[in-house]
Order: structure tokens, then C-alpha cells, then sequence
């Protein structure tokens, strides 16, 4: 059984030793450069609020969120009494223009005006998500523009 042993060990020692060699490399052949991105990117956030009006009770709003009619239906998803709030997430960037359109945010009422307003910036609309919550609607709108 030792003999088996050592000549099993005598025959793979060659095929181990061998596996192991590594080739040398040559470090100037390596050529290293720094990519840096062509384009800059945005993220256009909205948080859309239903308004709640106060003067009603909470059986009125009880009642008029249980009416079934069609045209209630459509005109309330045609026109919905939502409240907007539009942020601009540029990142680490701090330039005049992101300064600009985090002024102007408060004044859009829609999603489309604020992207409008970051198009003039030369911003271009690549995706969106939507995402439904019971306290609202949040709209992502991701944006890019050459540097």
C-alpha cells in the first residue's frame, strides 16, 4: 500500500508543480486608463397628494368615495384635486441651472412642465416609474444630458 502511495505521489508530483508555474507579465503592456462618463444624469422626482377639502365631513367624503357612476369615475381621473411637489436630484452636481429649477419646482402642476422646464436646460427624458401608494402617486423621471 506504501509503495502504491509513493509512486501515486511520485507521478502527479511533476502534473502539480507544473499547474502552479505562472507566467511572467510584463507591466508595460498594461495600459490603464481613467473613463470618466460622456453625460451627466438626473433624477426629476414628483409627489402627487390627493387634497383633502376640510370643509367637507367624513360622511360626505364617505359618500363621494363610494359613488360607483362612470362619468364621477372619469372626471375625477381627468381632473384629480392633487397636489404636486417636484424635486431635482442631480446628484453631487452644484451649478446655477439645478439652483434654477429647484426654484421654479413649486410652481409646476404637472410632471410634463417640469421635464419642459429641464428640456430648455438641455436635459433629455430617458425613463419613468410610477409607483402607486395609498398616500399617492410618485413619478420618477430619469434624465441625461452630454457634459
Amino acid at each position: 500500500m506504501k509503495k502504491i502511495l509513493i509512486l501515486t505521489l511520485i507521478f502527479t508530483l511533476p502534473f502539480i508543480s507544473f499547474s502552479q508555474k505562472r507566467s511572467k507579465k510584463n507591466k508595460s503592456d498594461v495600459e490603464i486608463t481613467d473613463k470618466k462618463s460622456n453625460y451627466e444624469f438626473m433624477i426629476i422626482k414628483g409627489v402627487e397628494v390627493e387634497i383633502i377639502d376640510e370643509s367637507m365631513d367624513k360622511v360626505e367624503a364617505q359618500t363621494l368615495a363610494r359613488d360607483v357612476s362612470v362619468e364621477r369615475k372619469i372626471k375625477r381621473l381627468l381632473s384629480p384635486r392633487t397636489r404636486l411637489i417636484v424635486s431635482f436630484d442631480a446628484g453631487d452636481m452644484r451649478n446655477p441651472q439645478i439652483g434654477e429649477l429647484m426654484k421654479k419646482s413649486n410652481e409646476f402642476r404637472t410632471m410634463g412642465a417640469a421635464v419642459k422646464e429641464a428640456a430648455k436646460y438641455g436635459w433629455r427624458f430617458i425613463n419613468s416609474n410610477v409607483v402607486s401608494t395609498v398616500d399617492g402617486t410618485v413619478h420618477y423621471f430619469y434624465m441625461k444630458r452630454g457634459k
